[in-house]
């Protein structure tokens, strides 16, 4: 292990610095789920799910705002499977990949269908 590698300033204020936009993105990510659920029953199982959405997108924010819009609006679909799930991270974590795979699959369908029209019209 290089001791000196680990302490070094640069390294220190740089995890320092990512520590504190993980605390603002979490905090930020707990208060939009509180909006909609109110307060969560466990907030130990709560919170590890949020530091795991922040990992599983490396802390950006724009996916994760896109993969929580896509939950609310798969909740509100009409759909029993759906409209059963309550709007709590650990949720969105359990149902993570597959949340994902119809982003992709909703996102392939609009550049086909605008592909298609570009051709017809051109």
């Amino acid at each position: 292990m290089n001791y000196a590698v680990i302490n070094d300033k640069k390294t220190k204020r740089k995890r320092a610095s990512k520590a504190g936009n993980d605390i603002e993105l979490y905090n930020a990510i707990k208060q939009r789920f509180e909006e909609v659920n109110g307060a969560f029953a466990n907030y130990g199982k709560e919170g590890a799910a949020i530091k795991k959405i922040i990992y599983l997108t490396k802390g950006y924010e724009e996916e994760i705002e896109v993969m929580m819009k896509k939950f609310q609006e798969l909740r509100c679909t009409g759909d029993k499977f759906w409209q059963d799930q309550p709007f709590l991270p650990s949720v969105l974590v359990s149902l993570w990949d597959r949340i994902r795979f119809l982003i992709r699959r909703d996102d392939d369908g609009l550049r086909n269908f605008i592909r298609l029209i570009e051709e017809a019209g051109g």
